[in-house]
């Protein structure tokens, strides 16, 4: 939750350095997952590593970063509507942060999924 504390607080005392090193632990064990599921196991697989990182990385409140998941993790999903979903997730994020270019920018591309949009 290290992004988010320095977003609301704006401090960096004891309790964001304890945040920082639970955060970098975390990451480390998630890219861990992503590694190996990039040489031992399927698409399938690679895709939910992916997803997991990109979720936590929107947890711990690290906008730019959740997006750059959420794009990778988008790319290696083969289902639909879970690549609809995920970018639905970065339009909650875009709204939470209040960031209308992003909320935008994510809309359209979830429109470029429908057959029937009309542009």
């Amino acid at each position: 939750m290290a992004p988010f504390y320095m977003f609301c607080f704006s401090t960096n005392d004891g309790e964001y350095q304890s945040l920082v090193a639970q955060n970098e632990s975390n990451l480390k064990t998630l890219e861990e997952a992503i590694t190996d599921a990039n040489l031992n196991l399927g698409e399938t697989e690679q895709s939910e590593a992916l997803i997991s990182k990109a979720n936590y990385l929107a947890q711990i409140g690290d906008k730019d970063l959740a997006v750059a998941a959420y794009e990778a993790a988008v790319s290696k999903t083969v289902p639909l509507g879970t690549r609809i979903d995920l970018l639905f997730v970065v339009v909650r994020i875009g709204f939470f942060y209040q960031d209308s270019l992003l909320v935008k920018t994510y809309i359209d591309k979830v429109k470029e999924f429908f057959w029937f949009n009309s542009g």
